[in-house]
C-alpha cells in the first residue's frame, strides 16, 4: 500500500503535544540469516512480541473511538531458525478505549497466501494526547497522519469547515451526527498514537500455526 499524503484542512487547528512514555519497544531477529529456513509450521509462545508498522507516521482517534485498522509485521518472526511470521504478514484488529488511552487488540493474522489464522495479542496502552484548537497549523502537525472517523468529526466541528473529505480518515465509518459533540467547543483533546513505535503487539497464549 502506497504512503498517503498529508492531510489537508482548510480551516486551521493547533495540536500541542503533551507526551506520555509509551510501553518499550522490542525488535524481532531480521529474516537474512542464510541458516533461516521458510516457514513452517510452530507453537510461537506466550509473550512473544512482533513488532508492526503501518503506512501512516500517526494516527489520531478519538478518546472513546474503536476503530478498525490493519497493521504489517515489520521484522520477520523467528523461533529456532525457522522462519514463523514472514515480514509483511498483515494483522488485522481493531483500536481500542484501555486505560486512560488507546490500545490495539490482534484478532487476525493473513499470510500473503491468503491463510488466516486467529491471534491473541495486543499493544501496551498509548496515553499520547494532543489539544486541538483553530490555528493555521493543521496541515504540517497532520502531515502522513491517519484519523478516526470520530475524531474527523471532531476537529471539523471545532475548525467548523465541513469539508473533512480530504482527510484520510481510517476505519471507513460515517461520521453520523459526531460532529455536533465538538461545534460550541473551541478546543478538544485526542489520542495520538505512532503505530511503527506505540504498537508493537505482545502475545497472551501460545500461537499454533498450522
Amino acid at each position: 500500500m502506497n504512503r498517503k499524503l498529508g492531510i489537508v484542512i482548510t480551516s486551521a487547528i493547533l495540536l500541542t503535544s503533551t507526551i506520555v512514555p509509551n510501553v518499550a519497544i522490542a525488535r524481532s531477529p531480521n529474516n537474512r540469516s542464510s541458516s533461516i529456513v521458510s516457514f513452517q509450521e510452530a507453537t510461537i509462545p506466550r509473550g512473544t512480541r512482533i513488532p508492526v508498522q503501518h503506512d501512516n507516521d500517526k494516527i489520531v482517534i478519538a478518546p472513546s473511538e474503536k476503530r478498525s485498522l490493519t497493521l504489517t509485521v515489520r521484522d520477520s518472526v523467528i523461533r529456532n531458525n525457522r522462519l514463523v511470521i514472514p515480514a509483511g504478514t498483515r494483522i488485522e484488529g481493531e483500536l481500542r478505549p484501555a486505560g486512560d488511552g488507546s490500545r490495539f487488540v490482534a484478532q487476525t493474522l493473513v499470510f500473503r497466501d491468503g491463510q488466516r489464522i486467529e491471534i491473541n495479542a495486543r499493544s501496551g496502552i498509548v496515553t499520547r494526547r494532543e489539544t486541538v484548537r483553530r490555528s493555521p497549523r493543521v496541515g504540517k502537525v497532520l502531515t502522513n497522519a491517519g484519523i478516526g472517523a470520530a475524531a474527523a468529526a471532531i476537529i471539523a466541528g471545532i475548525t467548523g469547515d465541513r469539508k473533512i473529505d480530504a482527510l484520510e480518515v481510517i476505519g471507513g465509518a460515517a461520521l453520523g451526527g459526531a460532529t455536533s459533540f465538538a461545534l460550541n467547543n473551541r478546543q478538544t483533546e485526542v489520542i495520538s498514537i505512532r503505530p511503527n513505535e506505540d504498537l508493537t503487539l505482545e502475545l497472551r497464549s501460545d500461537l499454533a500455526l498450522r
